[in-house]
């Protein structure tokens, strides 16, 4: 059954790399740049996951995990955090703030894959 995912990176490589694999797997993909057109998109319609690199312009990751946590239409969606392997005050930020789980930058296709159908499975619980 396919799944709307909602992918956050101003990586152009990033975003295609990851909506090809989901799209591959089925899902419906929006990908977007920045935090703000995020936040926009999620107040537009529904996500089953979302992913989010914390380092994205004009609204970064931890200001918009915040803002998802803070809004109860959006507070239960499940986040992927993407994040820099050498960036420890981030990810603690993140974690404080209810990130589902988080996957370091570089990162293997399959461990992104292996971790959204796990989130996805657990909706279902």
């Amino acid at each position: 059954m396919s799944k709307n995912i909602l992918v956050v990176d101003e990586s152009t490589t990033i975003l295609n790399i990851l909506s090809l694999a989901l799209r591959f797997k089925g899902h419906i993909v929006k990908v977007v740049g920045n935090g703000k057109e995020a936040l926009l998109a999620l107040e537009k319609e529904k996500f089953d996951v979302a992913v989010i690199d914390l380092m994205v312009p004009v609204m970064d990751g931890c200001e918009l995990l915040l803002r998802i946590r803070n809004d109860d239409r959006l507070k239960d969606i499940p986040t992927i955090i993407l994040t820099e392997a050498n960036n420890e005050k981030m990810k603690t930020k993140a974690a404080a703030l209810g990130a589902s789980c988080f996957i370091l930058k570089p990162f293997h296709p399959k461990e992104f894959m292996d971790k959204v159908e796990e989130l996805l499975e657990e909706e279902h619980l």
